[in-house]
Parts: C-alpha cells; structure tokens; sequence
C-alpha cells in the first residue's frame, strides 16, 4: 500500500514536472523568436484531415482545423533566400473517428521548429514569387478533450496521464514535414504532422498495441510584420 502511493506521488511529480517544463520551453520558445524583429512573423490557420496509425490499422478521418504564429530566423539567408529555423506556436483540435460512430477529439497547445530551405519565399517586400520546405520536430501538449464510444454515446470528457483512469498521454511529439508557395505576404502551403509518440497512456498500454497520432494540414499564412 506504501509503495503503491509513493509510486503515485512520483508519476504526478513527473507530470508536473513536464507541465513546467513545457511551460518555460514555451515562454523561451516564444521570447527568443519572437524577439527577432528583422525577421516576417505570420498569422497562420491551419484545416485538413486528422487521423491516428494503431498498430493493426488506423482510425477513420475527422477534421484538424487551429491557428498560430510562427517566425522565420535566418541562419544562413538573405533577401528571402537561404536556410531558416521557423518556429511557431499553435492552437489545434485534431481527432479521429471510430467504427460504431465513437469519436475522439483533442485540443493541442504545439511548439514546432522545422529547418526551411527558402528560394525568395520569406521577402515579402519582394513582389516576385517563392517556395520553401523544410522537416524538424513538433511537440504538443493536451489542453482538452472529448470522446464517445459509439454515435448514440454523450461526449465525456478526456483525462490526460499515465495511469488506467486517464484515456490519453498528456504530450505528444514527432516530425513535421512542410512546404509551400509564396507571393508578397501570403503563403499557402502544406503540413504533414507525423507522431512518433505512443499517446496510449502508460499503464494501460499491453504487449505492442499503440496510437500514433497523424495530420495532414494545409496552411494559409499571412506576414503581419510592419
């Protein structure tokens, strides 16, 4: 029974202690690069098909839809042209559906940091043309959420940890893959989010079985940089 709760006390300080954690990287992910004023930032929305991979097979689509920031800081660039870091922070709600009619839905607080390869496309002040892609890493944190097991269920809502009471992990990760065309201030382009983290929570997982998150957005940004 001791050990029982001391093991309890030690998996909710390490919950905290990611909470905080990704707290303050949030607080320095946003004063480091939003500091940068040399550099575009942009308003962006994101929509498009969410989904999650199972180790047997994959949910059915439902629809990812959020906004954000996001700034592109030369490391090796000029004039639009060049090799970028562009970090953004975002609001998303993404989900999937079940058979049966359950659904699941998820709203995410996600820090991303790809590298961008930039041919002309973060100048807006230049009226010519651009392109850009790039692939780095995203994490997200759950701020909420619902489900349902089958269409004729109430939505109840999420519980995000690591114990068998709770129905998700509280953070997700993986790789991000995007590209896109520009024109002056407008870029329109695509996002591919790929999870690599098992979002199962921990006691509750057995032998292999996992749930991979994946979201294939598209984006349409816009530089609000005087």
């Amino acid at each position: 029974m001791v050990c029982t709760e001391i093991l309890r006390t030690l998996l909710l300080l390490k919950i905290n202690y990611m909470k905080f954690l990704f707290s303050v990287l949030s607080l320095l992910f946003i004063t480091a690069s939003f500091s940068q004023k040399k550099s575009p930032t942009y308003l962006k929305a994101h929509f498009g098909p969410s989904n999650v991979k199972t180790e047997s097979s994959k949910g059915n689509l439902s629809f990812a839809y959020g906004a954000g920031l996001e700034k592109y800081i030369p490391l090796a660039a000029s004039k639009g042209t060049g090799i970028y870091i562009n970090p953004s922070l975002t609001i998303l709600k993404t989900g999937y559906e079940t058979s049966g009619g359950g659904e699941v839905a998820v709203n995410y607080i996600v820090l991303s940091a790809p590298l961008i390869l930039s041919i002309n496309s973060v100048n807006y002040k230049n009226s010519a043309a651009g392109i850009y892609g790039g692939l780095g890493a995203f994490i997200g944190y759950a701020v909420s959420g619902k489900f349902r097991v089958l269409s004729t269920d109430n939505f109840k809502k999420m519980n995000f940890g690591k114990t068998t009471a709770d129905n998700r992990e509280q953070f997700d990760a993986g790789a991000v893959l995007k590209f896109g065309y520009s024109i002056k201030r407008l870029q329109m382009g695509a996002e591919w989010n790929i999870g690599l983290a098992n979002v199962i929570p921990s006691d509750r997982r057995t032998g292999s079985n996992y749930i991979k998150s994946r979201n294939f957005l598209f984006t349409v940004a816009y530089a609000i940089s005087k």
